[in-house]
């Protein structure tokens, strides 16, 4: 009887342990096995707030704030980041000029705003009441800031929103930067250009 009773306590044992044992992947000769992973129950949801991808679209930081020329002989135009502060967006726009020569900031930039898809969209650009864009000399070495200000849309991360800010500065030769970004404004925003001013600190503070 014990000789029986352990002998079934070993086949018992045994059933548990064929039955809790892992699948295992068929693989070629010379291969480990690996394990086959178990299937989601459900699938994945769709990430609603990324505007769609395209490698082709892929975005290039501008330049910084306040980088200089870095060896360059035309205006650099340089962007600050997008800074958000309670349901407004502030954006800080400089050139620099990199030539021998006076340069000339004829008033505003000129800025095209296209959504997640690419299409156009058409926010109002308005000069600042009290401080509009006027015109500017620059010496070579020498620099300008210009502060955009807007309202933050309702639905900044729909594809319809912009993505996508060009903005070309008022020189001759015109020089243009590309921002892609979540910017938080649609065809019902407006924004705001304010003047150009000698430091980062003068042109936030208008």
């Amino acid at each position: 009887m014990h000789r029986a009773a352990v002998a079934a306590v070993v086949a018992v044992a045994a059933a548990l342990s064929a039955c809790q044992a892992t699948t295992l992947q068929a693989v070629p000769e010379n291969q480990a096995p690996s394990r086959i992973p178990a299937p989601p129950t459900t699938a994945p949801a769709p990430d609603t707030d990324r505007p769609p991808s395209d490698p082709s679209r892929g975005a290039t930081p501008p330049p910084p704030l306040g980088g200089g020329c870095s060896g360059s002989t035309e205006p650099v135009l340089a962007s600050s980041r997008i800074e958000p502060a309670l349901g407004h967006r502030h954006l800080v726009l400089g050139v620099t000029n990199c030539t021998e020569r006076p340069l000339v900031l004829d008033g505003a930039p000129a800025l095209v705003v296209r959504d997640g898809t690419g299409e156009l969209l058409d926010p109002t650009v308005t000069s600042d009441p009290s401080s509009p864009p006027t015109r500017h000399t620059l010496a070579p070495d020498a620099s300008a800031y210009l502060q955009l200000h807007w309202l933050a849309a309702a639905t900044p991360s729909s594809p319809d929103a912009g993505h996508e800010l060009v903005v070309t500065a008022p020189t001759q030769p015109p020089v243009t930067l590309t921002l892609r970004d979540q910017l938080d404004l649609d065809d019902a925003s407006t924004i705001e250009v304010h003047d150009w001013a000698p430091t980062v600190a003068e042109a936030v503070q208008q």
